[in-house]
């Protein structure tokens, strides 16, 4: 056996130098040490003690007459025996688990570490490239919500990247603890060693930088959740952050760019440890200057190479792209402004009739600004937007109305804010219409109006009654419209038809026949609500006017007119 006389490890004779900190072993001497002589002498006690007790079983059979049964003693062991049992194969286990180990050549922490390295990148490789595949799919199903069920999977996704994330933060943070113990307590200053620790510290540092972005998704997600299952104020305190991470896109994903890079690296930089492990060697720079001259000479002989120049060219136009990326992500990261669209959510309600229409809406006309909420600045400059708008009343089905957000640009300026919109136009439309004139209504509805209507008269004429204690009998003996009045209440945007009919009729009765004229009419409203078929329309008041035999019809319509407060101007129809 040899032995590391610096950190005291034992290793079997085919180890040259110390698997830990590199030093060269010497052979030793193996003796038996106390413990093993005392575990020996406790051993022969034991062995006694078993001795002692199967005879003390024997005599008892042989005072015992033949034919009887004698009962099995146990022999239990005592609490000393069984303790040393199960601590004797858990050493054994250790022994057999210990010497496989360090015959194939792996020193076990170390091999962990690495590892664990290795799955942490295989992690964020599968995480990056997942992304890579859902983030169009996310950002479309966001502004397509015909497609919700397909946006909830993937926001799933990303939701289980976050949590994997999480888990390769913290097995990173294991790892590199594990290197600091073994460069601190184990001086394990190997060179692989060391390259292996820088390699998965440059990873968790990127991580680091990424950690508040990957902690704001989380949250997002939970408020997206939250508004699946109704919870829109929830849902509405992430809104600015969710905006704030929408427009540091490029940014976010340069950092997961260089943490998938630095991850592969490490991938790489583990596996080829465990290799030298295997081998029983060690990285050296000379191997490493050695293979790098042969690599640069293949290089510059594949470059002389017409095919060689070609590809050299592509690849040099591709890394001066990279770097010129880099760069302008650099500086745009540095110069951009932050966008805020003032009419988020912008919407006016108009109510009232065609011509007399007027704006009814909420505070502020529902304008919700998107913006990062936590930003105090950004905050304090929202609350001194105002809205306006240009006209309000008197509003006809296609007007123009235009809401405009008054604000600071100089605030805006210093605090690099980009307002993207700040008017916002509407065309009035849902408005009642209006008839304000009678030759407005539709033609099939005028004649529907005038039929239902002297239908009404009709029936009212026949209960016609002069004679109160005689038989009557009622005959029409016509019917006519003499005349159509039309006012427009513009107050209202009401028009009011009044219609009157001429009827003459016979009335008989016990003692004798009179003829009889009367004057019926009654009055109609319409609006751009009128249908002819609700019978509510014509449920109005029917007033009647008998005719004296000097009085003209001239007259009897002046009294009409003064009774349903219509003028001569409104006249539409007349038939005298």
């Amino acid at each position: 056996m040899k032995k590391c006389l610096n950190c005291g490890e034992v290793y079997e004779d085919k180890f040259g130098f110390c698997q830990k900190c590199g030093s060269k072993l010497e052979l030793i001497e193996e003796d038996e040490t106390k413990d093993d002589v005392v575990e020996s002498v406790e051993e022969e006690n034991v062995e006694q003690t078993k001795e002692d007790v199967a005879e003390t079983v024997e005599e008892k059979k042989a005072e015992q007459p033949k034919g009887v049964v004698l009962p099995k003693i146990p022999v239990t062991k005592t609490k000393k025996e069984t303790s040393k049992e199960a601590s004797q194969m858990v050493n054994d286990f250790a022994q057999k688990v210990k010497a496989s180990v360090e015959n194939s050549g792996f020193d076990l922490k170390r091999l962990y570490l690495l590892i664990a390295s290795i799955v942490g990148g295989v992690i964020v490789f599968f995480i990056t490239i997942s992304l890579f595949f859902k983030y169009k799919s996310v950002t479309n199903k966001l502004y397509d919500m015909s497609g919700f069920e397909e946006l909830c999977k993937a926001l799933g996704t990303v939701k289980t990247s976050v949590t994997f994330f999480y888990i390769v933060f913290l097995l990173n943070l294991v790892v590199i603890g594990g290197y600091i113990y073994r460069l601190v307590k184990l001086k394990d200053k190997r060179k692989s060693s060391l390259l292996a620790f820088g390699t998965v510290g440059v990873s968790e540092v990127i991580a680091l930088t990424l950690l508040p972005t990957v902690i704001r998704v989380g949250q997002i997600l939970k408020a997206v959740n939250a508004a699946i299952n109704g919870n829109w104020d929830a849902a509405e305190s992430v809104t600015g952050s969710a905006l704030s991470l929408y427009s540091n896109t490029t940014s976010i994903k340069v950092s997961v760019v260089l943490l998938l890079i630095a991850e592969i690296a490490t991938i790489a930089v583990s596996a080829y440890t465990i290799y030298l492990e295997r081998t029983d060697k060690e990285l050296s720079v000379e191997d490493l200057q050695k293979s790098g001259k042969n690599m640069i000479g293949s290089l510059k002989e594949y470059v002389k190479t017409e095919k060689g120049k070609k590809n050299a060219i592509i690849v040099a136009g591709v890394c001066g792209a990279l770097v010129i990326c880099l760069l302008g992500t650099g500086i745009y990261n540095v110069v951009k402004k932050t966008p805020i669209n003032l009419m988020t959510a912008c919407k006016v309600d108009f109510e009232g009739y065609d011509g007399g229409g007027y704006v009814n809406s909420d505070y502020n006309y529902g304008c919700e600004p998107d913006y990062d909420k936590t930003n105090s600045d950004i905050s304090t400059f929202m609350d001194t937007v105002s809205y306006s708008i240009d006209k309000s009343s008197g509003l006809s089905n296609g007007d123009k109305v235009t809401i405009t957000a008054k604000y600071s640009e100089e605030t805006a300026k210093s605090l690099k804010l980009k307002v993207t919109e700040s008017t916002k136009t509407f065309r009035v439309k849902g408005l009642t219409k209006v008839y304000k004139n009678w030759s407005d209504i539709p033609k099939k509805t005028r004649k529907v109006i005038e039929e239902k209507t002297k239908n009404k008269i009709e029936k009212k004429a026949k209960k016609y009654s002069a004679h109160y204690f005689d038989e009557e009998t009622i005959t029409i003996n016509s019917i006519n419209n003499v005349a159509t009045y039309y006012a427009y209440d513009k107050s209202y945007g009401v028009g009011n038809a009044v219609l009157v009919y001429k009827v003459d009729l016979t009335d008989k009765y016990d003692d004798g026949t009179d003829n009889v004229t009367l004057y019926y009419y009654m009055d109609v409203s319409v609006d751009g609500n009128f249908k002819t078929t609700n019978p509510n329309y014509f449920n109005g008041y029917i007033y009647d006017y008998e005719k004296d035999e000097d009085e003209s019809e001239t007259d009897i319509l002046d009294d009409i007119m003064s009774d349903m407060d219509v003028t001569e101007d409104d006249l539409v129809h007349y038939a005298g």
